[in-house]
């Protein structure tokens, strides 16, 4: 999640920001009690890296498992009256 930290004071006071941007990762399911600061250099390596350890590799988009909807009745008239030169 993004927030703006001057404009929410308030998250950046619990979270002792100092700095932006600043990397938080807060743990889900504990009310912003658990937070890790990310702490490390600035790059986009060391960065990726630190969110891979906590996250996990990233993972390929997931497949759509419904099949795409049916052309309209209307589209399959056109198509067959293409193919076959219905009148």
């Amino acid at each position: 999640m993004k927030v703006d930290g001057q404009s929410l004071g308030d998250v950046s006071y619990k979270y002792s920001v100092q700095s932006f941007p600043t990397f938080i990762y807060v743990q889900p399911n504990t009310k912003g009690l658990k937070a890790m600061v990310y702490r490390g250099d600035r790059t986009y390596d060391d960065m990726k890296t630190w969110m891979e350890e906590i996250l996990g590799p990233p993972t390929a988009p997931s497949v759509p498992t419904t099949p795409p909807a049916s052309p309209s009745r209307q589209a399959a008239e056109q198509v067959a009256e293409q193919k076959f030169h219905l009148d």
